[in-house]
């Protein structure tokens, strides 16, 4: 299986992509790794975090990362909290919209294995 390290990979600019993976022990990391069908050795991160708030501010801090938090973290608390900042404004901050769920209901059963029945 090949490995994109680069957002250019996937039709983006030619940069580096940045891995922000939960550090071990977190559950929203245990729903990542059984979704995609992985262990935890084979997510080469190269930024380690704890808890979903540092992973939001982690990705809406570097536009070249990548990571994942709780649906409830990622959707702002109010309408406020969306307009804070410039990067909020321009729609570059986290936001619900770009989640794809996971977990639950709510995972896509088209993106299954052949072996997972």
């Amino acid at each position: 299986m090949g490995r994109i390290d680069r957002w250019s990979g996937i039709g983006g600019p030619e940069r580096p992509i940045t891995v922000v993976n939960k550090a071990e022990g977190r559950s929203t990391l245990d729903l990542f790794l059984a979704h995609f069908g992985l262990r935890n050795s084979e997510v080469k991160p190269d930024v380690v975090i704890g808890d979903n708030a540092q992973g939001l501010k982690t990705v809406a801090g570097n536009p070249w990362s990548i990571g994942y938090a709780s649906i409830g973290s990622a959707e702002p608390p109010d309408k406020a909290a969306q307009s804070r900042g410039p990067r909020a404004r321009a729609g570059a901050g986290p936001h619900v919209h770009r989640v794809r769920p996971f977990g639950g209901r709510a995972r896509d059963r088209s993106s299954r294995r052949p072996d997972e029945g």
